[in-house]
């Protein structure tokens, strides 16, 4: 079956790695790939020791990782309200007067963070708005988060 893709895309001004024909960029490819390729199976002294540290593998059992639910019912106690919503779209009193399911759901989801060591690039956005002062020439910003 032929690909279809190719129907889809723009094709005329593509250039890569100094080829523009198809072909000639599936080779590219091949030869850089090929180039770095390291075959670990040759390797059987490592392959075994990758194997007996996969199987041993408990997870962390760090103690300090673990978010408590507390801790979570702390920091929304301390949530200031009136405050303009972030990115989100989500304000502090969102948080402060839902359900406390959501203590429980935003634990889970902290932990599995920590766990994984992965944090959501919406984590990081954030609105920054100008606040330009009438008679002088600075400015400050404002940048308002999903807190």
């Amino acid at each position: 079956m032929e690909c279809q893709y190719g129907k889809h895309v723009n094709t005329d001004n593509i250039c890569i790695s100094g080829c523009q024909k198809a072909d000639d960029i599936a080779n590219a490819f091949r030869k850089h790939y090929a180039n770095i390729f390291v075959n670990s199976a040759n390797e059987q002294a490592k392959v075994h020791q990758y194997n007996e540290l996969r199987l041993n593998y408990a997870g962390s059992t760090d103690k300090d990782m673990c978010v408590t639910v507390e801790d979570i019912e702390a920091a929304i106690k301390n949530l200031k309200k009136n405050k303009a919503a972030g990115a989100d779209h989500i304000v502090a009193e969102h948080v402060i007067y839902s359900h406390p399911c959501l203590i429980v759901l935003l634990k889970l989801l902290f932990y599995m963070m920590l766990l994984h060591g992965y944090v959501p690039n919406d984590f990081a956005t954030g609105i920054i708005i100008p606040l330009i002062k009438i008679n002088q020439v600075t400015y400050h910003q404002l940048r308002i988060t999903g807190q």
